[in-house]
């Protein structure tokens, strides 16, 4: 297993470094941008597949998030520029189990339908969401009835993008 660095840079001091490596985590403090080996992320070019704080292994999804009563999908870092756009494949983690979950983002709520198939969902925020940003379900909403009659059932989110 190969170790990963991190460095705090200004843009000059990376502009300047003649080899980037692919296994560094760059943190231009001076333009609030981290770049990943080379690829700039956040302000410039918003991470395609944001990174989420905590996320699970599964047999079949390999990493997921989860979306229930106790776990909401938070987004590492703080976004200067607002994004208008979340695509989330959902599928309900007792495949039998079926309904619609209801999503808090930016303050705005959106009722998403989760089957047990992946299916992608768009969810488009009347403003765009910045700064710190969670997903959270509100599992206590009549209208989420991801549920088997007693306790709501996980959401698994196994692939996200944002723009």
């Amino acid at each position: 297993m190969s170790k990963v660095n991190f460095f705090k840079l200004t843009a000059a001091q990376y502009d300047s470094l003649e080899n980037k490596d692919a296994d560094t985590i760059y943190f231009l403090t001076d333009h609030k941008i981290i770049v990943l080996g080379s690829e700039k992320y956040i302000n410039e070019k918003k991470a395609d597949k944001f990174l989420v704080k905590r996320v699970f292994a599964h047999d079949t999804y390999g990493t997921v998030a989860y979306l229930d009563a106790n776990n909401s999908m938070d987004i590492s870092g703080y976004f200067a520029e607002g994004i208008s756009r979340f695509e989330l494949w959902l599928v309900s983690a007792t495949p039998t189990i079926t309904g619609n979950i209801v999503l808090n983002i930016g303050g705005e709520t959106f009722n998403v339908p989760v089957t047990g198939k992946v299916a992608k969902v768009v969810i488009t925020p009347s403003t765009a969401v910045k700064g710190i940003i969670s997903i959270a379900r509100d599992t206590a909403s009549a209208e989420d009835t991801l549920n088997d009659g007693t306790d709501s059932i996980t959401a698994f989110v196994v692939d996200w993008r944002c723009s």
